[in-house]
């Protein structure tokens, strides 16, 4: 295995299953439009940043933070050293995509952040044995996979045209290189993921 192993399978595969709780928020957007979604997302986004700021070492809610959440976190997460948790980054990168983006292109960007990332993970954790870049080919390989499957699950729900199914398609091989270099350009996947996907299928468009 050749992916990141900064936390154990376990740990790793709860961490997902609470990223995977994501979905609800493109979910939410694609019933109840972007601004009512905003409305709650919001908030959230200014919670969790207040949660990040004060589980740092040396402030009141470290210890407890840490009690629930500490085995999960991953080294660069850890510390006196402000960086964000993965939990922030979500939040954040979809108060960035459903504003600036087409519903359908946000729907799908965000939707990939979440199940391809999960799958990247877990089949490159699990499976990974030929480096690719910065991670495994078989974590990437899931990845652009996943991607591609969701963006043709949107083109068939929404009923929309064959473009957006072709664009999707590069895009979603687009998004599958950034995530694989995007700790060697200093960038969080959270944010790379669904703005690679999202300038992509606006410059393909």
């Amino acid at each position: 295995m050749i992916e990141n192993q900064e936390i154990d399978f376990r740990q790793e595969l709860l961490r997902k299953g609470i990223h995977l709780c994501s979905l609800s928020m493109p979910i939410f957007y694609s019933f109840y439009g972007s601004r009512l979604t905003l409305y709650f997302i919001i908030p959230m986004t200014f919670i969790s940043l207040f949660i990040d700021v004060f589980s740092r070492k040396g402030y009141f809610l470290h210890d407890h933070f840490n009690k629930f959440f500490g085995s999960m976190m991953r080294e660069h997460e850890k510390g006196t050293r402000f960086n964000l948790n993965g939990a922030s980054w979500v939040l954040l990168s979809a108060c960035i995509v459903f504003l600036i983006f087409p519903k359908h292109v946000a729907i799908s960007a965000f939707s990939i952040l979440i199940i391809s990332d999960t799958f990247a993970a877990i089949v490159g954790r699990a499976f990974g044995r030929i480096k690719f870049l910065q991670k495994s080919l078989e974590g990437s390989m899931a990845f652009i996979l996943s991607a591609a499957a969701v963006v043709y699950y949107v083109y068939w729900f929404y009923g929309l045209d064959q473009k957006f199914l072709t664009d999707g398609l590069w895009a979603a091989i687009a998004a599958g290189f950034v995530e694989a270099i995007s700790r060697e350009l200093g960038l969080d996947d959270n944010i790379a993921i669904p703005m690679t996907f999202g300038w992509v299928m606006l410059f393909l468009q």
